[in-house]
């Protein structure tokens, strides 16, 4: 090994973070430390090479050339680490890192989480949000749950979970049975959309031979969308698996069915095989393989399950 002393790594892992996602704040939720910390280990940092690794006020830092290239470096580095010890950690205690779209997460997973506990008591998952591309070598996760709207990267292995399925849902009182196109422009309910997730209700309508040149309400999260039309504020056009249970419940209906997206919700993980990660991986699939599928659009029924 070379004689020169290496510089602090803390602080080499702070300011990767905090060049990897663009903030001092990120960085710091990441770390679990305050801004502040990630500020003065940077610092200290610069002080130990003699370079200057971000310029610029404070409110708008960027990156040097310098430090371009020294996150390039360190971000391949604790990637090739993280992937090289996964391997010896099946019996270190601690949570897998789960990523998944927040609309999935809190539509889907989460409801679904305690049974986890109760089969395998020993996996403990933190479950972080993400619609990016999957990552391993820069996202802080062991799995992803994502759809394939994105390239899968060469280092990830992968499952499937179940094919994406959209329709349109709202309250019993406000879709009812009659056809979009039948509607006036007086009855018609207001189009609910999100800024996850654009585009759904215009193939949706182009599906269905609806005009899709609505006025269009929109939500910075599917979520909300979905929460919005259970309260009657409009009508949505949404996956299968985020409103599957209120559609079993009545306080969605689906009058028109559902489509093929063609798209599929997948696990992935890294191809370095983990016992923990592939039993988390495992109970995903079967929780994927026992959710019910919609029914044919053309037999639409209350709640669009099959019987």
């Amino acid at each position: 090994m070379s004689g020169h002393r290496l510089p602090s790594l803390g602080g080499l892992r702070a300011f990767e973070s905090a060049a990897r996602l663009g903030r001092m704040s990120l960085a710091a939720h990441e770390l679990c430390v305050t801004p502040g910390a990630v500020s003065r280990s940077i610092r200290r940092l610069e002080q130990e090479m003699g370079v200057t690794l971000f310029s610029g006020p404070k409110g708008a830092l960027r990156l040097t050339v310098r430090g371009e290239e020294l996150a390039a470096v360190l971000t391949d580095a604790f990637g090739q680490i993280v992937s090289s010890i996964g391997p010896y950690q099946d019996d270190v205690p601690g949570a897998l890192q789960l990523s998944c779209p927040s609309s999935l997460a809190v539509r889907w997973l989460i409801p679904r989480l305690s049974r986890l506990q109760q089969e395998a008591s020993d996996i403990q998952v933190h479950l972080t949000t993400s619609n990016r591309p999957i990552d391993f070598l820069r996202g802080a996760y062991d799995v992803a749950i994502r759809l394939t709207e994105h390239a899968i990267p060469d280092d990830a292995r992968v499952s499937r979970l179940f094919p994406e399925f959209i329709g349109l849902v709202a309250p019993p009182h406000l879709l009812g049975q009659s056809a979009p196109q039948s509607q006036t422009a007086h009855s018609q309910p207001p189009v609910l959309c999100s800024q996850t997730r654009p585009g759904l209700w215009e193939r949706w309508a182009e599906h269905q031979g609806v005009p899709s040149d609505r006025a269009l309400s929109e939500f910075e999260n599917l979520y909300y969308v979905i929460e919005a039309a259970k309260a009657g504020l409009g009508v949505c056009v949404a996956p299968w698996p985020m409103v599957v249970d209120d559609l079993d419940e009545g306080r969605l209906m689906a009058t028109f069915g559902f489509i093929a997206s063609g798209h599929d919700y997948i696990v992935a993980r890294r191809k370095i095989r983990s016992n923990r990660i592939e039993r988390l991986c495992e109970w995903l699939v079967n929780e994927a393989r026992e959710m019910p599928q919609p029914d044919s659009p053309t037999q639409p029924s209350r709640s669009g399950l099959q019987q």
